[in-house]
């Protein structure tokens, strides 16, 4: 029995013309057959469209698989990683570093890492060439990851779309343990402070951090004074991820005493504001710590340092010493104006400047008044003797080798003929002269 060669109804016997779909038999080239009209009926232009819709979505979930097979490799992401690297692409580098909850990946830490391989172009080359090698192991062997003691690495730490690989670099996490011998002084890692040493014998761990290069310093401070110390470790290049940085250990404690309660306590060239009495326990001290006390006497700072090479647990300040120092310097220049006033009478006398040379300091502003008064007071015939002198402070600087002191001096001149007796109140500085070590006046002034 025949059928329409269009929507496959039955014809009857020499029925050219379908009465259900109007189509013209008589124009195909061969009847088909029923399976194939059926065919043909059961695929509508809606059922057409559905089924184009299924192959496309096919071909596309095909290629989208192909793609992130190809991009789901090692050897991709370390290629990225070089990329990144070289072009200084800091967010990329971010990206592409594998963060945890023990570790957190910032801006800063990614800086030092370039910065670090900027300045040693031939580590950053031999960190690069492991892992390309590492990469393409893990790449034919098909495993998530290989031992290694690389501070870099590649490694799968997870999945893309739930079943493709996905691999990152992995930069070691390192730890860094601290020690000191000081109690209460600050740690801090890279400026950030991470803890306080709580004892004496202080130890104890830090991290994890990523392996970087760090600098660990440790500041102790008080009311008396300041220490600090730092060290730099380098952990990108170690082999290990734990390091030991001990600081302050060379540290011991001392007390400070005096003989002299009031003294201004000095640390290291520094006024702490504090006496030696207000030091009621012991301080942290290093062996290049300079500590001296400072008093006042008679108008003139004495001071008193202690030798700090000993290993004794006590520093004593002792001015006695300063004392004795001090009254000799006195003594030095109290016969310094002596010497010099009588000197300055025969001067006159004579119309010599060189009985009082050797007691003025060279070309100072004493030498230049008396190499013009010396000769006017001669050619005015005056004569002079001194009948009295009196010196009534005497200052001293140690730190300037120099000072000042004030006198009370009283004369008999003959003033051509006439006996007349003088008296004067003088200030003269002095300072002393290396070349001849001695002290030499310098000037002369009215203290009254």
């Amino acid at each position: 029995m025949p059928f329409c060669n269009e929507c496959g109804e039955k014809l009857k016997e020499k029925q050219q013309i379908c009465l259900k779909c109007g189509y013209n038999n008589r124009n195909a080239n061969k009847p088909k057959s029923k399976n194939e009209l059926i065919l043909r009926e059961a695929m509508t232009p809606k059922k057409t469209a559905a089924l184009t819709i299924v192959l496309v979505f096919v071909f596309l979930v095909g290629v989208g698989i192909y793609y992130a097979q190809r991009e789901s490799n090692p050897l991709k992401t370390v290629a990225a990683f070089k990329k990144a690297v070289n072009e200084k692409d800091n967010s990329k580098i971010k990206d592409l570093i594998e963060e945890d909850s023990s570790v957190k990946v910032n801006d800063k830490s990614i800086d030092k890492v370039v910065k670090y391989f900027e300045n040693n172009p031939d580590y950053r080359s031999k960190v690069l060439n492991e892992l390309d090698q590492e990469a393409a192991k893990l790449y034919e062997a098909k495993v998530d990851s290989i031992n290694s003691t690389n501070t870099f690495r590649v490694k799968r730490v997870g999945n893309k779309f739930l079943v493709f690989p996905k691999y990152k670099i992995v930069v070691n996490r390192v730890y860094i343990e601290v020690k000191t011998k000081v109690k209460g002084a600050d740690i801090y890692i890279n400026d950030e402070k991470v803890g306080t040493s709580t004892s004496k014998n202080f130890s104890k761990e830090y991290g994890p951090y990523i392996a970087d290069d760090y600098k660990v310093e440790m500041v102790y401070s008080d009311k008396f004074e300041k220490l600090s110390e730092s060290q730099n470790i380098d952990m990108l290049k170690s082999l290990k991820n734990r390091a030991t940085v001990e600081l302050m250990t060379k540290v011991r404690y001392v007390s400070i005493k005096s003989d002299e309660k009031d003294a201004e306590l000095f640390i290291d060239n520094k006024d702490t504001g504090k006496k030696v009495k207000d030091v009621n326990y012991k301080i942290p001290i290093k062996s290049s710590t300079k500590i001296y006390g400072v008093i006042q006497q008679d108008g003139n700072k004495l001071q008193a340092s202690a030798d700090n090479n000993s290993k004794d647990n006590e520093i004593n300040l002792n001015f006695s010493d300063a004392k004795a120092k001090i009254q000799d310097k006195e003594n030095e220049i109290r016969n310094l104006v002596q010497t010099y006033v009588a000197a300055f009478c025969y001067a006159v006398n004579n119309n010599n400047i060189s009985y009082v040379q050797q007691y003025i300091y060279p070309n100072s502003p004493l030498y230049k008044v008396e190499i013009n008064s010396i000769p006017n007071m001669y050619k005015q015939r005056l004569k002079e003797s001194n009948a009295g002198l009196n010196i009534t402070s005497i200052k001293i600087d140690d730190n300037t080798n120099s000072g000042s002191v004030t006198t009370h001096e009283v004369y008999n001149v003959n003033d051509n003929g006439n006996n007349i007796q003088k008296t004067f109140d003088y200030k003269y500085s002095f300072k002393y002269n290396d070349q001849i070590h001695k002290y030499q006046l310098t000037s002369i002034e009215n203290s009254k």
